[in-house]
């Protein structure tokens, strides 16, 4: 309530992530007991109480996230497609619909760059979600990516992602400059040049998107010491963000800045 309350303050637009993702899901619902009827209506409620209680605070929301496989293009085998079956997902979109008929409703997901199966099952998601009315309004590509990561990959789930008339979110973004984690490495000019020139393709991207199907750009942290590459992959060398461990702005955002002007 306090980061809601604050952001509409500040007039901040408000993204919710997220309502359903497995890895986020606490020990009593893993260890659930009762029916799979009962299972079902304690997600219900949840998605229910989260979106009313946001509503008209909270302009979108991630609904699931990261439900596809890495590989095969199938869906995760998680508590929820085994409790709830196949097509948890639109339940859980039309409970998040009838809560806030104004708000937008995303399917968040990560590393399709690379990935086509993967991609593929993701689109095919959201054709059987046109086919059958079931309310989603835009993707989240997380943009996970490093100086490494192929353009021409990352372009191509860009320009897939339009096609589908979706609003296009890139999500967490983060763009890492010591992907294999060399201790010795060091962020000097050309480290620095190479992310920039990175950030420069997906800002371009972004804005080659027709207006209508831009959603936003959400970094994933502010400042380089949050990033969660130094704690959850434990790489203490990356500095992968527009502020430094100080907060201070890098000279990248100003280029960045006049980009998406």
């Amino acid at each position: 309530d306090e980061i809601v309350n604050y952001a509409i303050t500040k007039g901040l637009k408000i993204h919710g992530h997220a309502l359903i993702w497995h890895e986020s899901t606490p020990d009593w619902l893993v260890d659930y007991k009762g029916t799979d009827t009962e299972f079902e209506l304690e997600v219900k409620n949840y998605i229910t109480a989260v979106v009313t209680r946001y509503k008209d605070k909270v302009t979108s929301w991630d609904v699931v996230n990261e439900a596809v496989a890495d590989a095969g293009g199938t869906l995760r085998n998680t508590i929820f497609k085994q409790r709830m079956g196949d097509d948890y997902m639109v339940k859980c979109f039309k409970w998040a619909r009838e809560a806030d008929p104004n708000c937008k409703l995303f399917y968040n997901d990560y590393g399709q760059d690379g990935k086509p199966k993967k991609m593929q099952a993701i689109l095919d998601l959201v054709a059987d979600f046109k086919k059958r009315n079931v309310p989603i309004d835009g993707l989240g590509l997380q943009m996970h990516v490093n100086i490494n990561s192929k353009n021409e990959a990352i372009l191509e789930v860009i320009n897939q992602s339009v096609a589908t008339g979706l609003s296009v979110h890139f999500s967490e973004l983060d763009v890492a400059v010591n992907p294999k984690n060399n201790p010795d490495f060091v962020y000097d000019d050309l480290a620095k040049d190479e992310q920039l020139n990175k950030f420069l393709m997906l800002f371009n991207a972004f804005k080659s998107i027709p207006k209508g199907q831009q959603y936003g750009i959400t970094f994933w942290n502010v400042g380089d010491k949050d990033s969660w590459l130094r704690g959850y992959f434990k790489r203490p060398k990356e500095n992968p963000l527009l502020f430094d461990d100080s907060y201070a702005r890098k000279p990248a955002y100003k280029v960045l800045y006049q980009t998406l002007k």
